[in-house]
């Protein structure tokens, strides 16, 4: 029995004295996988806890002109010699939305109700790669790139002095610069609740604006004015993915652990969605002249046709016929136009 005490007494402190290695093992390291990227290009911040894996993200503060996103944990636990580690490593995507030096400040990492520190980093964003923007424009911030400049959306229309009702023909364009990849281009968005609209057409094309040359995606649409006055259309919205190239794909930032298995955890590229936005378009939409107006006018503007038949044509006195009518046409929506009443008549 006391040999068994001994050897208890003995586990105890052996397990004791290494939970307190482990608790003195703790260390925090930040790192990020470039010093000088391009726009277009993002950048992979990881946080490496090494020492314990219950470890919750620490919030990364907003800093304009970078669009930071916490991608997701990887752990990793290694019994070697019979000494037991484990590495929480938290990851961030960093896209970058203009060009300049850039500093991630020291972030407070909470482990076992102590709070840690990360050592501030730096790093730069070009407008192409291997340039230096502190070279490039030193102390002129005007003359920072705008990632914004590579990718817009432009809402046009062909005139803003309208009737009520009258189709007015609409342009929503995305001009994207060629060196950007986007995919999973949708369909733009706007209110709409003072405008009937058609359905929309698409065409991929290419134009050239001051002498820069764009992928540009162009919707078209017509849309009808629903009432009188200063009316505002959009701003219209296109929501896309920018493809981007990861500097480093392992979530350790590469000097961690360097294995295999991590390295492919995530891909080399990674889609963003991005939603840009046009500038709005102010209508005047004037009432409907009240000159030369039908008295039986319900609103419809347009060019429409009227068909009708019945049938069958040969009947005995009190057969049913049946009376088809049809409208069709271009102009505003068909709800304006009033179904055709049948007036009574002695015959039927």
């Amino acid at each position: 029995r006391l040999v068994m005490k001994r050897i208890i007494l003995t586990v105890m402190m052996v397990c004791l004295t290494a939970a307190a290695a482990l608790a003195q093992d703790v260390k925090v390291e930040s790192e990020i996988s470039g010093k000088v990227t391009a726009l277009g290009d993002a950048l992979r911040y990881t946080l490496t806890i090494d020492g314990s894996q219950d470890v919750d993200p620490p919030s990364m503060p907003a800093i304009d002109g970078l669009d930071i996103r916490y991608v997701g944990p990887s752990t990793r636990v290694s019994i070697v010699n019979g000494r037991y580690s484990s590495s929480v490593a938290h990851a961030y995507s960093i896209f970058p939305i203009k060009t300049g030096v850039y500093r991630i400040p020291s972030l407070d990492v909470i482990v076992d109700g102590k709070t840690l520190q990360t050592l501030p980093i730096d790093f730069e964003v070009t407008a192409l790669a291997g340039a230096s923007a502190s070279s490039s424009a030193p102390n002129d911030p005007q003359a920072a790139a705008d990632l914004r400049d590579k990718m817009f959306v432009t809402l046009q229309a062909p005139k803003t002095d309208v009737y009520v009702n009258e189709p007015v023909s609409v342009t929503i364009s995305l001009f994207v610069s060629p060196d950007i990849a986007v995919s999973e281009v949708q369909f733009p968005q706007w209110p709409d609740g003072a405008f009937g609209k058609s359905d929309v057409q698409y065409r991929q094309i290419e134009k050239v604006i001051d002498g820069v040359r764009y992928s540009t995606v162009e919707f078209n649409t017509v849309i009808y004015p629903a009432r009188e006055g200063e009316l505002i259309l959009g701003p219209a919205s296109v929501p896309f993915n920018v493809v981007v190239q990861n500097r480093n794909n392992d979530p350790f930032g590469g000097g961690s652990f360097g294995d295999s298995f991590f390295n492919s955890f995530f891909e080399n590229r990674e889609r963003r969605t991005v939603s840009l936005s046009s500038q709005a378009l102010t209508l005047n939409v004037r009432p409907i002249p009240r000159e030369g107006r039908p008295a039986d006018f319900t609103g419809a503007v347009g060019q429409f046709n009227f068909e009708a038949s019945a049938g069958p044509e040969d009947v005995q006195v009190g057969d049913p016929l049946t009376v088809r009518m049809k409208i069709s046409g271009s102009g505003s929506s068909l709800a304006a136009v009033e179904f055709p009443s049948i007036k009574e008549s002695a015959d039927f």
